[in-house]
């Protein structure tokens, strides 16, 4: 015989996963990119663990931060993964979230100055680009000068090292930079008037003087003789100082013996100069020049 039947009441509580409102403060960049990641659904006892799809970063490719910042070194399109967990009931929930970081790749600069080197007389320089995925450029050359142009040619108006900087532009917004440093060389050049006319004491025209002219001559203690011979192989002027380098009166010869008392006589006195170029390179002039009264 069966007894009577028995009835109870099972009170079930249904507990919510943890819910989720997902946000990023960039969603793409240019490498690298740096990206934070919120949940705007403020739970308490809710674990994290986020998933950036980047196993190439190691370690930092997994969080437990409620707002974790990640950065993603390559370019490509990155899943992120995130499971939150009650700590209380142990309800979790699993997001994916498909293509949700983009990082582009960056153009890769690079020229090719043609010469690298040059020198004062043909200061004329040609940057060739050989840039990657560069849509634009921006060149600056070291001298204040700039230009926009892909190939530019640049002529340089001054001796000396020049740092060319070079930034490109990808389509997607992204850059990249590099520099070469250009040299421009003096050129050593010399010449020395024919002839000039001294002046009276206390006038100072410039053709009462006479003193070669030159470029490129270096200036050290021992790297510059100049004589005046007259007819007889006397020595009547002399100096051992470029008057470029040091114009003083006593550099350049103003038609008297040693600089000093009358105009010597009409007629054509020999000079003898020796010199060292900056290039180290030694060099030997000797020439006329006619005193015209």
């Amino acid at each position: 015989m069966c007894s009577e039947p028995a009835e109870d009441q099972i009170l079930v509580t249904l507990v919510p996963a943890p819910g989720i409102e997902m946000l990023i403060d960039k969603a793409y960049g240019c490498q690298p990119t740096e990206v934070q990641f919120f949940n705007e659904v403020n739970q308490e006892y809710v674990s994290y663990y986020w998933a950036f799809d980047d196993p190439e970063s190691g370690i930092e490719n997994f969080s437990n931060d409620p707002s974790p910042i990640h950065i993603y070194e390559n370019p490509g399109l990155y899943n992120v993964y995130l499971t939150l967990t009650n700590a209380v009931t142990g309800c979790s929930a699993d997001y994916s979230f498909t293509d949700f970081v983009q990082v582009f790749e960056n153009p890769q600069a690079d020229f090719r100055p043609v010469p690298e080197v040059a020198d004062i007389i043909d200061p004329d320089i040609l940057f060739s680009d050989l840039s990657i995925d560069a849509v634009s450029w921006f060149w600056q050359f070291g001298d204040g000068a700039i230009s926009f142009n892909s190939n530019p040619t640049h002529v340089y108006h001054e001796i000396g090292i020049f740092d060319v900087n070079l930034l490109v532009t990808s389509e997607d917004g992204c850059i990249d930079t590099i520099t070469h440093p250009i040299e421009i060389n003096p050129v050593h050049t010399f010449y020395a008037p024919t002839a000039f006319f001294p002046r009276p004491q206390g006038f100072y025209e410039e053709n009462g003087f006479w003193t070669p002219e030159a470029t490129g001559v270096s200036d050290c203690s021992t790297c510059y003789d100049l004589y005046i011979f007259d007819r007889w192989g006397e020595i009547i002027f002399e100096t051992h100082e470029f008057y470029g380098h040091n114009p003083s009166e006593e550099n350049r010869w103003n038609g008297r013996v040693r600089n000093h008392g009358k105009i010597v006589q009409n007629g054509v006195y020999t000079w003898y100069v020796e010199l060292v170029d900056i290039n180290g390179k030694e060099h030997i002039y000797i020439g006329p020049v006619t005193v015209l009264r």
